[in-house]
């Protein structure tokens, strides 16, 4: 498919990856920087809100800086099997800080995780804040039964996030590229 995109003038401009972990045997328990409390989000509009802003705030620096709008992104991530109780929310002094967007999905027949997103504010980067959220967040699939979680990142992330999930004993399942064409302008 690289040779075929290329010929065709196609060029390669992202690198996607597909991460996985395991989750037998004892969790290392998450340490939370001081001055912040953790708890489930509660599903409220109002909390949703809140999240998506944390979130869009965080990722103000991704490729492309394309946002989304609150409607796109709970279209996206917010449906009928929906479980709010699985989202790691961080908050310092009432705000929100952090979040681990999770959700339960099955992969080859079995119940896994999976982080939809996983977002630390600019303020509350470098203090281990992120690494938290993602041991928490395997914590609580663990206590469902989940025996595997995953997620998707950018292997050019500015925050170098791919790195982090790999300390967490997350590995490269797979790798998916992102090609781009040039058209003319009409």
């Amino acid at each position: 498919a690289d040779r075929m995109l290329r010929a065709r003038g196609y060029r390669l401009v992202r690198v996607h990856q597909r991460m996985r972990r395991p989750l037998a045997g004892p969790l290392p328990a998450p340490r939370w920087p001081e001055g912040v409390t953790v708890r489930p989000c509660d599903g409220t509009p109002e909390e949703l809100r809140r999240v998506h802003a944390c979130a869009e705030e965080a990722f103000a620096d991704r490729y492309e800086g394309v946002g989304r709008t609150f409607e796109r992104w709970s279209a996206d991530l917010v449906h009928e099997r929906t479980d709010p109780a699985l989202w790691v929310l961080a908050e310092r002094a009432g705000r929100i800080v952090g979040v681990a967007v999770c959700d339960l999905t099955t992969v080859q027949d079995a119940p896994s995780g999976e982080v939809c997103q996983l977002a630390v504010a600019r303020e509350a980067r470098r203090t281990g804040l992120g690494k938290a959220l993602l041991l928490a967040a395997f914590a609580r699939f663990a206590d469902r039964g989940v025996t595997t979680v995953g997620l998707d990142v950018d292997s050019e992330s500015p925050t170098g996030a791919h790195h982090l999930y790999a300390r967490a004993g997350m590995a490269v399942t797979a790798t998916i590229g992102q090609f781009e064409l040039s058209l003319p302008a009409r």
